[in-house]
């Protein structure tokens, strides 16, 4: 397959690539999305074919009106609407009770959906062409650290993909938030740009949380996700003293100084290019760094 490397003026190419049950890559303002038709059962199979993803990792459905809710969930609790009209479009995920006729493969057979409306123009013009909910993770291949730039995208997935609209880098840089609002109260099962403290401001209570889970609602919560080819090492404390502990040491290392969410991922796959043997993170207390970043280190570098 020869994929095509689209711009902003040919959307309408790519909405009929995805009404055909194609896949494409379009850009989000958190990292690039993998994109099927969210009703086409077997162009979603492709998602996971392409991605080498596993079959009981759900995937998120992106849409460009509330008004498509009433076709995806069964009811849209209180909770919910106090946060859509707070934060969509942007980066928060929810996750309903499902309507019957949502194809399995996107849940992973469960009973809920995760839904959320992207802060793009580009992406939501493509989602208003194509008129149907589209499922879409995040373009790169499984485990792998998300693409936030077209380059990540074609290096994962070129050739996997009938096309890949470019829309520079990503603002944000990392998934978003997913919030459970099928439970009383909310549940967080995924952090993001969006935090705990942001979401219990404008609910006006506290929030439970939930990150790991045999039977996962959402994307990032039982596999692996975000490394790069080599091991990632994640210190805090003094730059000397920490990379003293590596010179002591014959492995070859990189060191990624004081990441943020915007390019965290992108230093990542930089340097995994490098030819080394590993890559240390060096960041501040672990407890001051924002919870979306800190979870995807944690991931990265495997470290509970």
């Amino acid at each position: 397959m020869k994929t095509k490397l689209l711009d902003k003026t040919q959307i309408k190419d790519a909405a009929m690539i995805l009404r055909q049950g194609g896949l494409v890559v379009f850009p989000t303002e958190t990292v690039y999305g993998l994109g099927a038709n969210g009703l086409d059962e077997m162009a979603i199979a492709n998602i996971f074919k392409a991605k080498g993803r596993p079959s009981d990792n759900p995937l998120i459905l992106h849409i460009h009106d509330v008004n498509q809710l009433d076709e995806i969930v069964q009811s849209i609790p209180d909770s919910a609407k106090i946060l859509m009209k707070k934060y969509w479009p942007g980066p928060l995920t929810l996750v309903f009770e499902k309507q019957p006729h949502i194809p399995h493969n996107v849940t992973a057979g469960l009973s809920t959906v995760a839904v959320r409306m992207p802060n793009n123009e580009i992406a939501l013009e493509l989602l208003k062409a194509v008129t149907v909910p589209v499922a879409a993770p995040s373009a790169n291949l499984s485990g792998r650290p998300s693409s936030t730039k077209v380059n990540h995208v074609l290096d994962d997935l070129d050739g996997k993909v009938e096309a890949v609209i470019d829309g520079g880098d990503s603002v944000i840089g990392i998934e978003s938030t997913v919030l459970d609002v099928t439970t009383t109260p909310p549940t967080l099962l995924r952090p993001g740009f969006i935090s705990i403290a942001d979401i219990e401001l404008v609910l006006g209570y506290s929030i439970q949380t939930s990150l790991t889970s045999e039977a996962p609602k959402s994307p990032g919560m039982k596999y692996q996700h975000y490394q790069p080819s080599v091991p990632v090492y994640w210190r805090s404390g003094h730059r000397d003293l920490i990379l003293q502990e590596f010179k002591s040491t014959s492995i070859k290392v990189s060191i990624i100084d004081h990441p943020t969410e915007q390019n965290f991922y992108a230093l990542l796959r930089e340097y995994d290019k490098d030819g080394v043997e590993a890559i240390v993170v060096i960041t501040d207390d672990p407890d001051t760094l924002p919870e979306g970043l800190r979870d995807r280190l944690t991931k990265a570098s495997n470290q509970k």
